[in-house]
């Protein structure tokens, strides 16, 4: 890279570690748990998409990628820098202050071994259509994406909407597994662990069988839920799953280009996964190179705006582009580009071969530009109502599942865009509104059965000071 490091990078870099100083107060202020907060939890998410490679990229004169538009890297720095701050200051005016009497594994519902169990064939079963049949689960015959370009009939339309059903039930379910095998005090029953890792399995089946970087979501899922029931002794266990969850992810990062798509392929491939980057453009020396940050988004943040300075999109027009993106109908079935702009697959010339995706800042800085984190503004917000929800909700599933699937999304967001960042949130929030609903419903009217409570009830606020002494009828 040419000019790498200028005095602006440093500049943005520095003010991207920022951020971690407020996570550092809120830990101080409000206790560790605020280090598994949602707050926490997408600034390091943001930071690790955006600033550590630049970071890495400092000792080496920055790297190469067929992505990278060296042009714009300063741009992406401040761009993600400041919205690591817009975040925050959404979070803060919403999440939780001061310090929780309760612990978060007290705020955890209890996961039954039927429950998981049932989840757990529920999502073998949706991940099977969705591969397009048990033999293309094990072992494809169609190339990773090949076929991602075609028009797509009634019947593909609807096995894309299996597919993007069963991410959300895969992770539902992972985190159910989760909980089972933490919640297994002492020596636990053989068959619970088995019910448990048998579910982490079965939802990690897609990504597996599809070499994606996320392969190891589930085993990440595992630790975090094991870090929020912080225990010393859980430190083995939680090391464990992070390196699978690493091995795995690093699997379908570098092996993906060799070989076919499939469960079989991938266990194939664990053994053969190297510290070293691949891919068209890359150099990899070993661990410390740039290009092995797996989670990376600001190469194709550079590419997008790239093209947005290619065409200038005015503000009406990106308010337009977002809220199509955004819109909460299935994709398959409305009547408008749902797409913030061309792929980045025409853009590249890789159209037809290779599915290029672009993170969910590049479509906000594409749709936007700086006004758009008023909207990470928002998503900070979002964030912090969910954390208050979660704290709130003492053994309530719905706010677990609530606080999840938020995470979730921030992981997503770094390759999945807009739209697939916040999917997992809007279906977190309808499950809240739902089971808020259903409890509304089922709740009996309230009534007074007795009369001296209902004389009593009657007596406090009619001889409060300034209150007139009438007695009226059924009051």
């Amino acid at each position: 890279m040419r000019n790498w490091p200028t005095a602006d990078d440093i500049f943005w870099l520095v003010v991207g570690l920022l951020p971690f100083l407020w996570v550092a107060w809120r830990a101080v202020s409000y206790g560790r748990h605020e280090l598994v907060s949602l707050g926490t939890f997408g600034v390091a998410i943001m930071w690790v998409g955006y600033h550590l490679k630049p970071w890495l990229g400092l000792p080496q004169s920055g790297w190469t990628s067929f992505l990278l538009r060296e042009e714009f890297v300063t741009e992406g720095i401040r761009y993600s820098a400041l919205a690591m701050i817009a975040f925050i200051l959404g979070y803060a005016f919403l999440a939780p202050a001061g310090r929780s009497a309760v612990r978060i594994a007290d705020l955890m519902p209890r996961a039954r071994v039927q429950v998981v169990l049932g989840l757990t064939v529920i999502t073998a079963v949706l991940v099977v259509i969705a591969r397009g049949g048990p033999s293309e689960l094990w072992a494809a015959t169609l190339y990773r994406g090949e076929g991602q370009f075609g028009e797509k009939d009634l019947l593909g339309r609807l096995q894309n909407i299996v597919r993007i059903a069963s991410a959300f039930v895969s992770f539902v379910t992972a985190g159910m597994g989760a909980l089972l095998i933490v919640q297994s005090h002492g020596p636990a029953k053989p068959h619970v662990w088995i019910v448990g890792f048998l579910a982490i399995l079965s939802a990690s089946l897609g990504v597996m069988s599809g070499f994606s970087r996320g392969a190891g979501f589930a085993f990440g899922l595992l630790a975090t839920v094991q870090m929020l029931h912080w225990r010393r002794s859980r430190i083995p266990l939680i090391v464990a799953a992070l390196v699978v969850a690493s091995w795995f992810s690093w699997t379908g990062y570098t092996q993906r280009g060799v070989y076919l798509p499939g469960v079989s392929n991938f266990v194939a491939a664990l053994v053969d996964a190297r510290p070293v980057a691949s891919g068209t453009g890359r150099k990899g020396t070993g661990w410390i190179d740039p290009n092995n940050n797996f989670l990376d988004a600001l190469d194709p943040w550079t590419a997008r705006a790239w093209t947005r300075e290619r065409v200038q999109p005015s503000l009406w027009e990106g308010m337009k582009g977002a809220v199509a993106v955004l819109q909460p109908l299935p994709s398959q079935f409305v009547p408008f580009n749902v797409r913030a702009g061309e792929s980045l697959s025409k853009w590249l010339g890789t159209w037809g071969s290779t599915g290029l995706t672009t993170p969910a800042l590049g479509e906000l800085y594409y749709l936007l530009g700086y006004p758009g984190l008023v909207l990470v503004a928002a998503l900070g917000l979002f964030a912090g109502w969910a954390q208050r929800k979660f704290l709130q909700g003492s053994r309530n599933g719905a706010s677990v599942i609530l606080y999840f699937a938020t995470l979730f999304g921030f992981v997503l967001g770094l390759h999945g865009g807009l739209r697939t960042m916040t999917r997992p949130m809007l279906y977190g929030w309808a499950v809240v509104v739902v089971c808020a609903l259903a409890r509304k419903v089922n709740q009996p009217p309230r009534r007074f059965t007795n009369r001296h409570a209902a004389k009593a009830k009657l007596g406090s606020w009619q001889t409060l000071p300034g209150r007139p002494l009438v007695a009226r009828r059924g009051v």
